[in-house]
């Protein structure tokens, strides 16, 4: 799968975020909404919980797949996670413009000319499935999202380890295996430098309690309010849910959304009042194959 189709299908998350119009295409597309300015329609599935949003040369990963200009699925790539680096948009309306607005957990899909997107990228795509004058459908999701710092030092353990991979056409297969190895060598240092002691859970998920919470234990499908904060093994920070100070805490039902098995299973271990550092390992959290690491606070549990 070459780098075009990753970028066209990853756009589609922030395309919401544009005003809209209304005009005769709008009948070709019950539940889209067309953005100002442009001949993209968009329809939005959910809203992730992600408040980070990437910037330019991150690497961000996704699941996506093509449909015809009725709804009608073609291809949806077995499902697989695939990654892509955010670039500078060549043209106005394009798939760029708009990815800097989208967060980690936002699905969506969206209907874009055929013939723009061939005139500037790839004359050949989609031939004998789109016909010329027609729009193809993307639905993608945001799984994860490498800030750039992390991902050039990806790039030059892979390089080191004479893997040649041009950025723009890799794919998880070939990161992957390099970044596992690296990730288990600043698993070991972080917990090291951190004087962690408590031994990991059987999925290998690290709870560190700092303040004792109050009442039961939080169980699938309550209502928690919670703060998080998540980072990678360095420090560099992804997300997090108070990016202003006065924000309120997120709403999350461990067991009923599509939270990240790790995410579940440290709420699972928390209640009302509860403050805890969890690092989460890679098959427990976003497909990228890097550890992530949460501060997580409870305000309330219902």
């Amino acid at each position: 799968m070459k780098f075009f189709q990753f970028a066209l299908c990853i756009a589609a998350s922030g395309l919401v975020l544009n005003s809209c119009s209304n005009d005769e295409a709008d009948e070709r597309f019950p539940g889209y909404e067309k953005q100002e300015g442009t001949s993209v329609y968009v329809k939005k599935h959910k809203a992730g919980k992600g408040t980070v949003a990437p910037a330019d040369s991150d690497l961000v990963w996704v699941t996506m797949s093509y449909a015809t200009q009725t709804d009608s699925v073609f291809d949806n790539n077995g499902g697989q996670v695939m990654p892509m680096m955010v670039d500078k948009p060549r043209f106005k309306g394009d798939f760029y413009q708009f990815l800097p607005t989208m967060h980690i957990g936002d699905s969506m899909t969206f209907m874009l000319p055929i013939d723009s997107f061939r005139k500037h990228y790839n004359k050949g795509i989609f031939k004998g499935v789109i016909d010329s004058g027609a729009f193809v459908g993307f639905c993608v999701r945001l799984d994860s999202i490498t800030p750039k710092k992390i991902f050039l030092a990806r790039m030059a353990l892979r390089e080191k380890a004479g893997v040649m991979l041009d950025s723009i056409h890799a794919n998880a297969e070939q990161i992957m295996p390099a970044l596992k190895k690296q990730d288990k060598k600043l698993l070991a240092q972080f917990i090291k430098d951190n004087k962690v002691s408590v031994q990991p859970s059987p999925s290998g998920l690290y709870y560190v309690e700092t303040t004792k919470g109050d009442g039961v234990l939080i169980k699938a499908g309550q209502q928690v309010k919670a703060h998080y904060k998540g980072y990678f093994l360095d420090g560099t920070v992804f997300d997090q849910s108070n990016v202003l100070p006065g924000m309120d805490p997120v709403v999350f039902q461990p067991g009923v959304q599509g939270l990240i098995p790790g995410f579940v299973e440290s709420l699972m271990k928390m209640s009302k009042g509860s403050k805890a550092t969890v690092i989460i390992p890679s098959d427990q959290g976003y497909r990228d194959s890097l550890t992530r690491v949460f501060d997580l606070e409870v305000y309330d549990v219902k």
